[in-house]
């Protein structure tokens, strides 16, 4: 079988994405397909991904690509446009199957992998819910005409694909009002960077070093923008600040940081800390530092995405508070089967009320047999590969 990748990212550079589809085209690869990845150059200086390509056996093609600034999102849509334009002239009908990669113009995609490769069998990843999560985000109205006109993209994706592969039931739901058959979609939630768990005993020094001892350590980290909703993490601080045995965590960078780091100077938040962006092979570490991992979304933002981090931070075995909404249903699932709190996105109050209940022994969590019943790489990852080559399922992992 021939496989084609059509992935809009460079693999070229750190992403949240890149681990979890090297674990994918490696198990396509052990059920013995030829795999093509077409990707981006987006003149990255991380080459361990395209290395392993290498080394797998792997066809890899790129397309020059240099990404516009995150804030401009109609420049971002049109290079999106250009890139999928540029790169289509690859494609051929030589493909059994076509992997096409969460893009907000999959529709695009989707209909060029039709015309080129017409007796390929479509699998579209989604791993973001657009347009949608930059309406809930207050980026674009649901009633303008950018929205449906996106949305409608979006529609021709879901309905003219083989196979859809999304990462939560709340997503799932969300895909379905859009109009995408429900006997297409697979939930398959995402992995972390290894199938064991991550212990305190294997915490790097250079994070180690960032943690004082005998403090109780409150971490967000991750991506500050228009989704994330990291303004709680600093008012859950300011509430706290007369507390000098909690002290709050925020790593990253984004859109906001500045405004946040301003927010908590005018405040005097001295129990308040930034720290850049830690390469992926530490995020382990600094999970595992914690005394609770703080997940937050904005508004409605769980129909529409589920963090990256969130296996990573399962796996280190330390107490997780989700204020992602109470509706969702990961949400309730995980609270149910783990303890871990799950607050509405504005709650405050609780926040703080679950913070101090976790440091003084008020909640118990446990993440371990979550983590190793749902988000294994090799049992997920296979999932994947046996739906895009279309071999006899096994049964879902969530």
């Amino acid at each position: 079988m021939n496989v084609l990748f059509w992935l809009n990212m460079g693999l070229d550079s750190h992403s949240t994405s890149g681990h979890l589809l090297m674990a994918v085209i490696e198990q396509v690869k052990k059920l013995g397909s030829e795999v093509t990845v077409l990707s981006k150059d987006t003149g990255g200086k991380e080459p361990a991904h395209l290395e392993r390509l290498a080394e797998l056996g792997v066809h890899s093609r790129t397309i020059l690509f240099s990404p516009p600034e995150k804030s401009n999102f109609a420049k971002r849509y049109l290079f999106e446009l250009q890139y999928i334009r540029q790169s289509s002239r690859l494609l051929n009908d030589s493909y059994n199957a076509v992997f096409i990669q969460s893009n907000f113009a999959a529709g695009f995609s989707v209909a060029i992998a039709r015309r080129k490769c017409p007796h390929a069998r479509i699998i579209y990843n989604v791993q973001d819910v657009y347009p949608q999560d930059v309406m809930y985000a207050g980026r674009i109205s649901s009633s303008s005409p950018i929205y449906r006109t996106m949305l409608n993209v979006q529609k021709y994706a879901y309905r003219h694909s083989d196979e859809i592969i999304t990462i939560s039931e709340d997503m799932e739901d969300l895909i379905v009002e859009a109009g995408a058959p429900k006997e297409k979609i697979t939930v398959i939630y995402n992995w972390s960077y290894q199938d064991g768990l991550f212990d305190k005993a294997d915490i790097a020094p250079v994070i180690a070093e960032m943690f004082e001892p005998d403090v109780f350590h409150v971490v967000y980290a991750g991506n500050i923008g228009l989704f994330q909703n990291v303004d709680i993490v600093v008012d859950a601080a300011e509430r706290l600040k007369g507390n000098e045995n909690i002290r709050f965590h925020i790593f990253g960078s984004g859109l906001y940081k500045e405004q946040l780091e301003k927010r908590a100077a005018e405040n005097g938040l001295d129990n308040l800390s930034f720290h850049p962006i830690q390469p992926h092979q530490l995020a382990p570490s600094v999970y595992a530092s914690a005394s609770i991992n703080l997940i937050p979304l904005g508004k409605n933002q769980y129909r529409a995405a589920l963090p990256s981090k969130t296996a990573t931070c399962l796996a280190c075995q330390r107490p997780i508070i989700f204020i992602i909404g109470k509706e969702s249903k990961f949400g309730q699932r995980v609270m149910r089967e783990t303890n871990c709190p799950v607050l509405a996105v504005d709650d405050v109050d609780g926040l703080v009320d679950c913070i101090l209940k976790i440091r003084d022994g008020g909640i118990q969590t446990q993440t371990r047999q979550f983590f190793k019943d749902n988000c294994s790489i090799t049992k997920n990852s296979m999932a994947y590969a046996r739906i895009i080559t279309d071999e006899e399922r096994e049964n879902k992992p969530v």
